[in-house]
C-alpha cells in the first residue's frame, strides 16, 4: 500500500511539471516576441507581402506583426523597386524615438533581392536569427552578424545594439546576386541623340530632314527633394530638312528649313525599367528658305521662323549607353508669311498647326 502511494505521488509530481511546462512556454515565447509594424512595398511581379512575412519567420519567430502605428514597437520599412537592367531594395528601421537606419541592395532579380531583405529584416529583429539555427532558433551570429559581446541580454530588449549593426548583408546570398548599390552621382546626366524626322508645320505636305540633340538631366542625388521627384531636363539642338523641290509653272523652287530648338521637360515618366516618357514644352527659331530657277526673274527667298508646342520624348535603353529615341511634336507657328515670287506666284504656305515626329539613336556621355 505504501510503494502504490508512493508511485502515485512521483506520477501526480510528474504531471504537475509537464503540466507547467506547457503552461510556461508559451508565455516564455509571448515575452520574447517583439511587437515590430512591417510595412512591405513593391511591385506585382514581386514575393507579395504575404510571401515575405512567412520568409522572415523560416528565420526567426521573436516577433509578432502589428499594425502600423502601434505604440512600443518598431517600425520595419521594406521597399523594392526596379530600375533599369537590376532591382533595387531598401530597408529602413525606426525606433520608439523616430530614429533610421537605413541599408539599400542590388540585385538582379524581384526574387533575389526579396530573399535577401527577409534575411536582413529577421537579423534586425533577433541577431541570433544569422546564425542559420532554423525559425525561432537561437544560434550564434555568423560573421556577417553582430559580435556575441553586442547582443542584449534577454529581457532587456531596450539594450539591442545600434540598427546599423543589426543590419548586415546576409550570408546566405551569394555576392554575385546582391551587392551594396554604388552612390549615386550628383553630377548632371549628358546625352545626345541624332534622329530622322518628318514634319508637316512648315509646308502642307511635308518635309523630310535630320534632327540632333544635347540632353542635360538633373542628377539623381545632392538636390532638392522636388527636384528629385520632378526630374527636369532641357535640351538643345538642330534641325535641318532636306531640300525639297517644287514645280511651278515656268520653273522650280527648291525648299529648305534650318531651326534651332530648345525643350524644357520638368517631369521623366519609368514606363518600365528600359523605357522612359518624358513630357515636354518646345520651340524651334531659325529660317525657312525657297531658291527659284527657270524664271526670268530669279531670286532666293527667306523668312524668319518660329513655333511652340507641346512635346513627347521617349527612350528605350539597348544598354547602360546606347538607347532609342522617338519624338512627337505637335506645334503652332507664330510666323506664317508665305514664300512669294515677284510674278505673283506662292511658292509654299505655313499651316496653322503642325505635327513633327522622328526615331533616332542615343549615347549616354
Amino acid at each position: 500500500m505504501k510503494r502504490s502511494e508512493f508511485v502515485m505521488k512521483r506520477s501526480l509530481r510528474h504531471f504537475v511539471v509537464i503540466a507547467g511546462l506547457f503552461i510556461l512556454a508559451p508565455a516564455t515565447a509571448r515575452a520574447d516576441a517583439e511587437r515590430i509594424a512591417l510595412h512591405y512595398e513593391t511591385g506585382p511581379e514581386c514575393p507579395s507581402e504575404s510571401d515575405f512575412l512567412a520568409a522572415v519567420r523560416t528565420y526567426t519567430e521573436r516577433w509578432a506583426h502589428v499594425p502600423e502605428g502601434t505604440t512600443e514597437s518598431r517600425t520595419i520599412r521594406v521597399r523594392i523597386s526596379e530600375a533599369s537592367h537590376e532591382t533595387i531594395g531598401t530597408l529602413a528601421v525606426a525606433n520608439k524615438s523616430g530614429i533610421l537606419a537605413e541599408r539599400e541592395i542590388v540585385g538582379p532579380s524581384c526574387t533575389e533581392v526579396s530573399r535577401a531583405l527577409a534575411v536582413m529584416v529577421a537579423v534586425t529583429i533577433d541577431p541570433r536569427a544569422g546564425g542559420g539555427g532554423g525559425a525561432g532558433s537561437p544560434g550564434k551570429a555568423g560573421a556577417s552578424g553582430p559580435p556575441e559581446e553586442a547582443s542584449a541580454p534577454e529581457g532587456n530588449p531596450e539594450a539591442r545594439p545600434p540598427y546599423e549593426s543589426a543590419l548586415p548583408l546576409p550570408r546566405a546570398t551569394s555576392p554575385s546576386a546582391v551587392r551594396t548599390s554604388p552612390p549615386a552621382s550628383t553630377s548632371p546626366g549628358v546625352s545626345l541623340d541624332v534622329r530622322v524626322e518628318t514634319t508637316s508645320a512648315v509646308i502642307r505636305g511635308g518635309l523630310v530632314g535630320v534632327g540632333a540633340s544635347i540632353t542635360v538631366e538633373s542628377p539623381e542625388s545632392g538636390q532638392p527633394r522636388w527636384l528629385a521627384v520632378l526630374k527636369p531636363s532641357l535640351g538643345l539642338g538642330i534641325r535641318q530638312s532636306l531640300p525639297k523641290e517644287r514645280a511651278l509653272q515656268g520653273g522650280s523652287v527648291d525648299l529648305l528649313w534650318t531651326a534651332g530648338h530648345i525643350r524644357l521637360c520638368p517631369l521623366r515618366i519609368s514606363v518600365t525599367p528600359i523605357m522612359k516618357v518624358v513630357p515636354c514644352t518646345e520651340a524651334n527659331i531659325g529660317t525657312f528658305r525657297a531658291s527659284a530657277e527657270g524664271f526670268v526673274d530669279v531670286r532666293r527667298l527667306s523668312s524668319f521662323w518660329f513655333d511652340v508646342g507641346a512635346s513627347v520624348w521617349a527612350a528605350v535603353d539597348l544598354s547602360d549607353r546606347i538607347f532609342l529615341s522617338s519624338t512627337v511634336l505637335v506645334t503652332i507657328p507664330s510666323v506664317r508669311q508665305p514664300l512669294v515670287l515677284a510674278t505673283g506666284a506662292t511658292v509654299a504656305s505655313v499651316p496653322p498647326l503642325g505635327l513633327l515626329g522622328g526615331l533616332g539613336i542615343g549615347a549616354r556621355m
